[in-house]
Formats: C-alpha cells, structure tokens, sequence
C-alpha cells in the first residue's frame, strides 16, 4: 500500500486574516495600498488548496493532530508583528501610502482651487498658511479692501501654491465682517503650466466662483492678531 503524503500547510504561507491591516485604514490612499496588499497576498498563496485525500490510511490519519499542532504554532508565528513577511508588508503599506498621498496632491495642485482640496492638503502636510504682513490692500475695480494669506507647498521649499483673499468695506472693519472671501491660484504657481493649460486655469466658469468661496473662514482668521 502506498502511502499519501502529509497535507501539511505550506511554510511561510500567510493568510489574510493574518496580516495586520491598521496601518491600511482610511478613505481613497489607504485603499489603494490595501488593494495592492491583497494582490501581493495572491502571490504568496498557492494556486489551489489541497484538500483532504480519500480513502486515508492509518498514517494519513494520525498526522492529523501533528498537522493541527504544526499549524497553530505556525499560525501564532506568523501574527506576531516582529514576523518577517508581515512586518515587510506593513512597511509597504506604509510606503504605498506616502506614494499615493504624494500623486494624489500632485493632481491636486494642478486643479481649481477649492476648499476642500485645500482642507485635505493641510491635513496630509503638504502645505502651511501665513498672512501677509502688508495689511488690507485697496482694490482699484471694487474700491473695497482684502488681507491676503497665501498657501504655501511644504513639499516646493514654501512656493506660493494659492491666494485667499478676504474682502471688507473699510480699513478697519472687525475681520469678521468680510463682504466676500475667495481661493485663487498663486501667479507663481501658474507660471509652471503651458500657455493653454493656464487659459484653462484662468476661464473662470459662473460655477467657478461658487466653488472658489471659502466656507470655513477660521483656516485664516486664526492668525489674526487678537486684540
């Protein structure tokens, strides 16, 4: 009688409830290094599992409990965090994230302004916001007056990335009391694009004004000198 071999576990095989995702949670980024996680789980499997064999005989059966002990032990191993393979894939996680928050304000930076996209610039660490030291500066069209604060690139030694300007009746109106408050492009930051795409930057649409207001005024108004 001929003997079938042992359905023991591959070694070093992982399984996907093994591996610790934590560093993998979050919307948009985080997911696209999940999903490059689970790909890379793909290749570490084998193509099929193998099931138990029929018609086993008295060996096959008392490696049962061998293969059982065997694979808890390995099991235990492996979800440790301090375990090779897992601790390289949460390493490249973390790497994949920092990639794609990295494309992602690319793609960002060469957009409209909007708030959002500025909210989630600051929350990423890819830009600071300082006041204009000048003061309110006196339009000549709306004979009114603006405090500017620029968007400065963390990542592009502070260039200027945007412009917010808060618009108010007088010199010393409270800063509370703009009239109006608006994200534009920096003209340093357009200087980078060809000639076409800064035609495309600059046709502003009716919908382009409303999307270039600021919502949330306090991202500015806080480095206001209180009085």
């Amino acid at each position: 009688m001929t003997d079938h071999p042992e359905n023991t576990q591959t070694p070093g095989l992982l399984k996907k409830s093994q591996v610790n995702y934590q560093t993998c949670r979050g919307p948009t980024v985080d997911s696209v290094a999940a999903l490059l996680l689970r790909q890379a789980l793909k290749v570490l499997q084998p193509e099929r599992e193998i099931g138990p064999r029929p018609n086993h005989d008295r060996h096959a059966s008392m490696a049962g409990p061998r293969r059982h002990a065997r694979g808890h032990a390995h099991t235990v191993r492996v979800a440790d965090p301090g375990a090779g393979p897992s601790s390289e894939l949460n390493g490249a996680a973390v790497q994949l994230r920092a990639q794609g928050i990295g494309i992602r304000a690319s793609l960002i930076k060469d957009r409209q302004p909007r708030q959002a996209y500025l909210q989630w610039l600051l929350d990423n660490d890819q830009v600071r916001i300082v006041r204009n030291e000048q003061g309110r500066i006196k339009t000549k069209k709306r004979r009114d007056y603006f405090q500017e604060y620029q968007v400065l690139d963390t990542t592009n030694k502070d260039q200027p990335l945007r412009l917010a300007h808060f618009h108010y009746d007088s010199l010393d109106a409270p800063m509370e009391q703009f009239t109006a408050a608006h994200l534009k492009i920096a003209e340093a930051h357009l200087q980078q694009f060809t000639t076409e795409r800064r035609q495309v930057l600059t046709t502003l649409a009716p919908i382009d004004y409303v999307l270039r207001r600021i919502s949330d005024p306090n991202l500015f108004l806080k480095l206001e000198t209180q009085p």
